[in-house]
């Protein structure tokens, strides 16, 4: 009897196995469990068999998928979750004493855009912080443990173990090369792309622009052809090498070739449906990573809408832009 109570008295005192059955709990299934807690299936099916056993019996309705957790179990799971919170910040606390680097994930473009600069700046906040950056990671890494913060557009379900914050609000407008121009022509309207080449951005979390909209217009967007780019600045080495007209280039990163005349605003106060982007950390993340994670939120939005905004005053003053509407800070 011996052997039988010792694992069920160590699977209730071990934060390790509340994090699996929460972890089953939250997503409904042992395998995605598994891949969120980074642990194999079988360890994964046997901390909660174990967990089961300590609590008394089955807690999961296992005729039924994605699994439900019975009655007992949804009050199991209530009086686990606040304890599992309080060993999260206890745990968070005690190591807020290391001083490993905060890594950080942000879109290709944004990363090799803004960052360098932002990273500079906030050695005057924390100079002891250090940084390891990371491209396109979302929700799914920052669970996992392989960033701390991430920066990605779209908005994730809902997940009580992650702090989200709608950092930035992505809005674009038709842009083209003189180049581009030169040899195509420019459209009159939004019905007219279906004649030109889209240089569009995608992605796996990035929407796919399907409309322009001028004020309470919207028109459904087509072309001749596409080609689409995992990055932004792929996507504008494409622009400036005249390859298409683009619906999805942010006008901050083309601020110097707009002024120059190299790039041009089409189709004149139509743009894309604006998008958020979101900036992710794990609810009790390490107090250095939630320090940063609030300044950067707050930097990163102030850049990009700064240098928005600069653009459309830029077009503006060329009159290619005739729409009063600036989304910046």
């Amino acid at each position: 009897m011996a052997d039988v109570k010792k694992p069920r008295r160590e699977a209730l005192e071990s934060v390790f196995s509340w994090r699996v059955f929460v972890a089953v709990a939250s997503t409904g299934s042992v395998s995605r469990a598994a891949l969120e807690t980074g642990l194999p299936i079988s360890t994964v099916s046997r901390v909660l068999s174990e967990f089961e056993l300590a609590a008394g019996g089955p807690l999961f309705d296992r005729s039924k998928r994605p699994l439900r957790l019975t009655p007992r179990g949804e009050h199991v799971r209530a009086a686990v979750k606040p304890a599992l919170d309080a060993a999260e910040i206890c745990l968070a606390a005690l190591r807020s004493e290391e001083r490993s680097p905060i890594r950080l994930s942000t879109p290709a473009g944004i990363g090799r855009f803004y960052v360098p600069r932002e990273l500079t700046e906030y050695a005057s906040v924390d100079p002891k912080a250090e940084f390891q950056l990371f491209i396109d990671m979302a929700e799914g890494e920052v669970l996992s443990g392989a960033c701390d913060v991430a920066l990605f557009p779209g908005v994730p379900a809902p997940d009580d173990r992650l702090r989200v914050v709608p950092a930035i609000e992505g809005w674009t407008a038709p842009l083209a090369s003189r180049r581009y121009l030169a040899e195509h022509g420019e459209p009159a309207r939004p019905e007219d792309l279906v004649r030109h080449t889209g240089i569009l951005k995608i992605g796996e979390r990035f929407e796919e622009t399907e409309s322009l909209v001028r004020g309470s217009e919207s028109r459904p967007v087509g072309w001749r052809r596409t080609a689409g780019f995992e990055d932004m600045m792929s996507l504008k080495t494409a622009l400036l090498e005249g390859k298409g007209i683009t619906v999805d280039l942010p006008l901050g990163m083309v601020l110097s070739e707009i002024e120059s005349g190299e790039v041009r605003a089409v189709l004149s106060g139509w743009h894309r449906p604006a998008w958020t982007y979101s900036l992710v950390t794990l609810r009790h993340a390490r107090p250095d990573v939630e320090a940063f994670a609030l300044w950067y939120g707050k930097a990163v939005d102030r850049d990009i809408n700064g240098r928005r905004e600069r653009g459309f005053r830029l077009l503006e003053a060329k009159g290619e832009w005739h729409e009063a509407a600036f989304f910046g800070s």
